[in-house]
């Protein structure tokens, strides 16, 4: 089940038996979702996780995961055709707490064009991305773990992405050509470079999208059953 997380405000009590959480929740207690209700669904079944790094930070909150699927690149992720001229400099769409807060600030005060969305979902966040120059991937937690259940569908559509992080986070590994990376205190500067150089802008989606390309969805699925003597 994608959207775990929702399960506690869904109205169900019960799954079918045999069913496997794809939990894709930072393993953060500070943070609005990892609460009473989703841990004790979490307890009730199997969880699959989509990072090592997240596993293991799991697996020390006393829920253990029964493996990681990271999220990967599939023909029906394509759908963004973006505008020959933005209307946006930078679009950000998550929630937004204060370390978040200061950045999208700090790229306002510098003149930039900055859309925040919270909420906005399917062909209305669709059409904020392609209005896009770029869209930006920002912390929450203080666990940084990389947020790749966001990225991957900005990759898989040739998005240019400005990140915070570093080249030596595995968990990014061999993504890192395909992101515009910078650590917190850089993320504006990135943003304003990358901005004003369209070319530069093509070149990233493009590197991202490729790399993206060799991690397919529908094989990694088959290399966890395949570990799990699956039929």
């Amino acid at each position: 089940m994608l959207g775990a997380n929702l399960l506690p405000f869904s109205g169900l009590t019960s799954l079918p038996a045999g069913s496997l959480l794809w939990n894709l929740e930072q393993a953060d207690e500070s943070g609005p979702w990892l609460g009473a209700a989703y841990r004790a669904w979490l307890g009730a079944h199997a969880v699959l996780d989509y990072s090592r790094r997240n596993a293991a930070a799991m697996a020390a909150l006393g829920l253990p995961v029964a493996g990681v699927l990271e999220p990967g690149d599939s023909p029906a992720l394509r759908r963004i055709q973006p505008l020959a001229q933005p209307l946006v400099d930078v679009l950000f769409y998550g929630s937004v707490n204060a370390r978040r807060a200061q950045v999208l600030r700090a790229l306002e005060k510098a003149g930039l064009r900055v859309q925040q969305l919270f909420g906005v979902y399917d062909a209305a966040r669709d059409a904020a991305i392609a209005a896009a120059a770029l869209v930006l991937n920002l912390h929450y937690y203080e666990i940084a773990v990389f947020e790749i259940a966001r990225v991957a569908f900005l990759l898989a559509n040739a998005v240019p992405v400005v990140c915070e992080g570093s080249a030596e986070d595995p968990d990014i590994g061999t993504l890192a050509g395909g992101l515009a990376l910078a650590p917190y205190d850089g993320l504006v500067e990135r943003c304003l470079a990358l901005s004003r150089d369209a070319a530069a802008r093509r070149a990233l989606g493009q590197r991202g999208q490729g790399l993206f390309a060799q991690r397919p969805q529908d094989q990694a699925i088959r290399r966890l059953f395949d570990a799990a003597g699956a039929p």
